[in-house]
């Protein structure tokens, strides 16, 4: 090769620079770091004009001929595009991003700008309107390239992707992954900037180490690709297109730029930049490569292409003969066009393949040689070609709660409240490493696990790390697990998953490990490594996050706009859902980006919008938002977790961007919620807020006196503001009579006599239907207790009913009971001791019934203060009857301890007494209630709840049994609920 010394000049200070031609006057427009933007009339000649921007430095320039004046379009340090005038007037704003501009182009008046925060926007200059957003990429987009017919827009990304994008429909139409995964864009790593040949066919894509590819227009088929076999892992930057489209140019890393004959892929010509420094840009000067590198230096080469500076002519290509569907060749100009046509009348054509546009195919090509054979096996290929256009994304893509975007080589696989997993990836890409850090080095200390098998997914928690890796090629996905607490020597585990099921998102809890595959199967694991049950999604899922005995699922059901996702909440310990599959709420035109568990188990999502959620068991387990982070298109909060003391979101603020850099290590914040009210500003406003905040937050702490103290603020707003009915509603929102008594005596100090009236009533209606509640328990109770003592003297009888039919199990247990004590009736008048009395005549036994709750006398033995039998049934009577309230317990207590009755307190219990009594001790009230005592005791009938429980009781053991005789009889007085009235009549 023939290496020829260019002429050299510098032209801004080192770093990134880009140049561009002017081509009507020759012009060469440079930028680089630092604020200035220069014209050149040649490398060597003078500096025509010169002007200062006021960013620190100039990323980018486009140039955009309006009329006939010159127009720059800058991209500077703001993350915006701002426009110019040849001398240097400033015309305003016209994109604005949250991340870096890193490439423009502009066709006539329609500019397109990429950006690192993985978006593509368009610009009309002419309308001076923005038209629309390209969102795709899962990575910073490096470059941007208009074709030369304007019709689409090839883009390549950090992401590994290049995408060719329809300007009409912005829709990506093609895609390939050849490039590279990289964070940021680098001068040391390439900057990925890409050429299109002037005929609108073909693509030359700086790969980096992987040389310079040439693609296919039309499917981006790699047809070429150009290495340096001297240098092999050469990193190349930059590509350029010769004029007459023989040869590509490549610009690399280290200051080299070689020239490939494209027809035998042979080193035409090689150039070296003095000092090795990157190669940061290429145009053609009439016949000379003008470069700009890394150092602002500016440099010219002279060459022996393009100096006709004209393309072949169509006319003059070698007609070529097609051989096969599969093998056509795209050299020669009648294939491409005949391609190029057909794809484009097949993608207008909303109608299938017709023997129509087969024969207008025919008759356009007869005339160029061509037999029926050959333009049926082309029109076949350009019908493949039309169908291979990419579909629009309709099932989203899996992720990991705070994680990175996956994509990325070196990203954060999991930050949580525990501590943060970062998988790295050194320079030459072979060696991966996955890095833990421990927010609490007293717990654990930080440790790097070899990222051999390539795993992407990670779980952390105070128990173990779990890894997890993709299906590839002929390895299966692997699940991995070190566990700290083992206390054995194995503390380490791997699972490969069965062949073709692939995981896509894992979580962890106390003692289990989820795993949901691409084969809509939910796996669990002990942390031990043994697999549990096998569980079938009912659609792809997204994400998946654990608490302790708890797993949270989202999946996905529907595509395209009709996509839902859905939130399924499982108990792992205990093999049962907590709620069934509901409906996932997140806020207009937003995506999930967040879900978990608070320290106390609220599960939380975070959405787009930045609105956090939690799933309360309001109103059926509703979503209720309790913070509005308010994301800017600048700044976003990457969620960490949520704390319940003091309840905050834990987060990490981003700078334009969605996700945090791995270096620094990045820093949580804590943003406390705050239920977004109306009027938030108000006193009003604040301590509605916070009661409404504290009750879905910490509903056990209803009574406490931080809570009534909000509640008695808010009272006092009200009476003061003269807004009586709300007072009176505010009133009724207290948990208990002593903070209604405070506010009755706040009505009386404030002369509100009616408030005050209102309130009282409500006090009075409030006791009566608590004591009409704490009876009901009482007798329910009681009942209850009178069967068990049954139960426990017949027990070999219920074994033996297990068997007999119910007919005889209900008339043996008749029998049986008949040797019980008729009650007493008893009136008003008559003393609450005796009552109590009588009743515990009632339990005790004339026969063989004992009353367990009777304590011993003074010197009776042991042995005859023991029930004749030991049964559970009576231990659960007696921890029943501690366990009720108000007058029940009160009650039961003393049938077990056969004390005097304490006085009643004269400041409350009085107070219920005399309300009761002074409602119901009329005439008429007391003869309703004798007559009915009487009709009770005179009957001296079983229960129909009792006749249920006898039947039931061997009936729950035999499906139930592993369950305590504690919990039996709980789920039996559930079951006895849930029957209909009509059921219930028919055990009397």
């Amino acid at each position: 090769y023939d290496r020829m010394a260019g002429n050299k000049r510098y032209a801004h200070a080192e770093g990134l620079s880009y140049c561009a031609l002017w081509k009507e006057p020759g012009y060469i427009i440079t930028c680089g770091n630092d604020q200035d933007i220069r014209i050149f009339d040649s490398v060597d000649g003078d500096c025509v004009s010169e002007f200062s921007t006021s960013f620190a430095f100039v990323r980018y320039i486009a140039l955009s001929s309006i009329g006939k004046e010159l127009k720059l379009a800058v991209a500077g340090d703001d993350s915006a595009v701002h426009m110019y005038t040849k001398e240097g007037d400033y015309e305003g704003k016209v994109l604005r991003f949250s991340g870096l501009v890193n490439s423009i182009d502009i066709r006539d008046s329609l500019l397109v700008a990429g950006s690192a925060d993985f978006s593509i926007k368009f610009f009309d200059l002419d309308q001076q309107t923005q038209k629309s957003v390209l969102v795709g990429h899962e990575g910073p987009v490096f470059s941007v390239k208009f074709s030369p017919k304007a019709d689409c827009v090839c883009s390549t990304s950090g992401d590994g992707t290049l995408r060719l994008w329809s300007v009409d429909g912005g829709q990506c139409v093609h895609k390939i992954t050849c490039l590279p995964k990289r964070n940021d864009l680098t001068i040391d790593q390439g900057l990925c900037r890409v050429s299109w040949c002037s005929s609108d066919t073909l693509l030359a894509v700086p790969c980096g180490p992987d040389g310079v590819k040439v693609l296919r227009a039309s499917d981006l088929q790699v047809i070429a690709t150009l290495l340096d076999a001297s240098n092999p892992k050469e990193c190349w930057s930059v590509s350029l297109w010769s004029p007459d489209e023989k040869c590509v140019i490549g610009g690399s890393c280290n200051g080299r730029i070689v020239i490939w004959n494209l027809e035998d892929k042979s080193i035409y010509h090689q150039y070296s930049v003095e000092d090795g420094t990157a190669v940061c840009s290429i145009i053609w000067k009439q016949s000379d490569l003008v470069v700009i590198d890394s150092d602002g230096c500016l440099s010219s080469y002279e060459t022996e292409l393009g100096q006709t500076g004209v393309v072949v002519p169509q006319d003059e290509v070698e007609l070529g003969t097609p051989q096969s569907p599969s093998s056509i060749s795209l050299n020669s100009y009648r294939d491409k066009v005949f391609l190029e046509t057909s794809v484009r009348e097949f993608s207008n054509d909303s109608t299938n393949f017709s023997s129509e546009v087969l024969q207008r195919r025919k008759r356009s090509f007869h005339a160029m040689g061509e037999t029926d054979d050959n333009v049926a096996a082309f029109t076949h290929q350009a019908k493949k070609h039309s169908e291979h256009v990419e579909e629009v994304e309709t099932v989203l893509q899996p992720f990991q709660p705070s994680e990175s975007p996956r994509s990325l080589p070196n990203r954060i696989m999991v930050y949580n409240l525990v501590g943060m997993v970062f998988n790295h990836v050194d320079e030459v890409g072979d060696v991966s490493a996955i890095e833990v850090e421990f927010h609490d080095s007293t717990l654990y200390h930080s440790f790097t696990v070899s990222n051999v098998c390539q795993y992407e997914m990670a779980s952390l928690s105070s128990e173990a790390l779990c890894l997890a890796s993709r299906l590839k090629d002929e390895q299966s996905s692997l699940l991995h697990c070190e566990h700290f607490g083992s206390w054995d020597s194995s503390t380490e585990w791997t699972i490969p998953m069965p062949k073709k099921e692939d995981i896509e998102c894992v979580a962890q809890g106390s003692g289990w490990i989820a795993a949901a595959t691409s084969c809509l199967n939910l796996r669990l694991f002990t942390t031990g490594g043994v697999q549990r049950e096998v569980l079938s999604l009912p659609g792809p899922v997204l994400t998946m996050a654990g608490w302790e005995n708890q797993l949270v699922v989202v999946f996905q059901i529907g595509v395209g706009d009709s996509t839902a996702l859905h939130v399924w909440v499982l108990d792992v310990a205990h093999c049962r859902q907590v709620t069934e599959p509901r409906l996932l709420s997140l806020s207009p035109d937003s995506t999930l980006k967040w879900i978990g568990f608070s320290g106390n188990g609220k599960l939380g999502v975070f959405d787009s919008t930045g609105i956090l959620r939690i799933l309360t068991s309001l109103y059926g387990h509703q979503w209720i938002p309790v913070l509005d982070a308010k994301q800017s298109k600048k700044n976003f909060y990457f969620p960490v977790g949520l704390t319940d003391n003091p309840d905050e979101l834990r987060c990490i603020l981003c700078k334009g961007q969605d996700y945090p850099p791995l270096h620094p290590r990045p820093v949580m914040m804590a943003i406390p919620l705050k239920v977004p009210v109306c009027e938030p500003e108000t006193e009003k406003g604040k301590i509605e807020e916070a009661y409404i905040r504290n009750k879905l937050m910490h509903p056990e702490r209803a009574e406490e006196a931080e809570n009534v103290k909000g509640l008695m603020k808010m009272f006092a707003i009200a009476c003061k503001s003269s807004r009586l009915m709300s007072a009176l509603e505010i009133a009724k929102m207290f948990p208990n009579e002593d903070s209604i008594s405070v506010a009755i005596a706040y009505c009386s100090k404030s002369h509100l006599s009616v408030l005050q009236n209102k309130i009282s009533s409500f006090l009075q209606e409030k006791s009566l239907a608590e004591d009409t509640e704490e009876e009901a328990m009482d007798d329910q109770a009681y009942s209850q207790y009178s069967v068990r003592s049954t139960l426990t003297t017949n027990s070999q009888e219920i074994d033996r009913h297990a068997t007999t039919p119910k007919d005889n199990i209900s008339s043996s247990y008749l029998e049986t009971r008949s040797t019980l004590k008729e009650p007493k009736t008893f009136s008003l008048k008559t003393n609450p001791k005796s009552i109590i009395e009588d009743d515990s005549l009632i339990l005790s036994s004339q026969s063989s019934i004992s009353n367990p709750f009777k304590a011993p006398e003074v010197g009776v033995s042991e042995k005859q203060s023991t029930p004749l039998t030991s049964s559970v049934f009576e231990n659960m009577a007696s921890k029943a009857a501690l366990m009720g309230r108000g007058k029940g317990r009160e009650k039961m207590h003393r049938l077990k301890t056969q004390e005097e009755p304490k006085p009643l307190k004269a400041n409350k219990d009085t107070t219920k007494v005399q309300k009761k009594l002074s409602i119901v001790a009329t005439p008429e009230a007391e003869s309703k209630l004798v007559t009915k005592q009487e009709t009770n005791g005179s009957t001296n009938k079983v229960s129909a709840f009792s006749n249920w429980l006898v039947h039931q009781t061997p009936i729950l053991k035999e499906e139930n049994p592993s369950l305590s005789d504690e919990a039996l009889v709980k789920a039996a007085t559930k079951e006895w609920r849930k029957l209909s009235s009509e059921e219930k009549q028919k055990w009397k």
